[in-house]
């Protein structure tokens, strides 16, 4: 099994390929175990409180932010966050798409 392969806990049961991510990714343990303890230890509501659970996650979201901004060489403000491929396809043609393209563009 590739070191890669051994992240993720439905692949150590299975030696199956993945070919469906565009519907259901498969999660990397860390994420899991990272989800599982936010849950467990300051689940909270970010950028929305002021007691100290949503000061921390609003934190450690902020740092995402920083993180994949980094790894992508972009802005900060630049990392937008959705809850997949179909809600940034949206959000693109719905807000972005009418203010920079005109009649006759194509997108490839």
């Amino acid at each position: 099994m590739s070191d890669i392969r051994k992240q993720f806990p439905f692949f150590q049961k299975t030696e199956q390929v993945w070919l469906d991510s565009a519907s259901t990714t498969q999660k990397p343990s860390v994420l899991i175990d990272t989800e599982q303890t936010i849950y467990k230890e300051s689940n909270a509501n970010i950028h929305r409180g002021l007691y100290a659970s949503s000061e921390s996650i609003t934190q450690k979201y902020e740092e995402a932010h920083s993180s994949v901004a980094q790894w992508i060489n972009s802005l900060k403000e630049e990392v937008i966050f959705t809850s997949g491929t179909t809600a940034a396809i949206n959000c693109i043609a719905t807000y972005w798409a009418p203010l920079f393209l005109k009649k006759g563009d194509e997108i490839i």
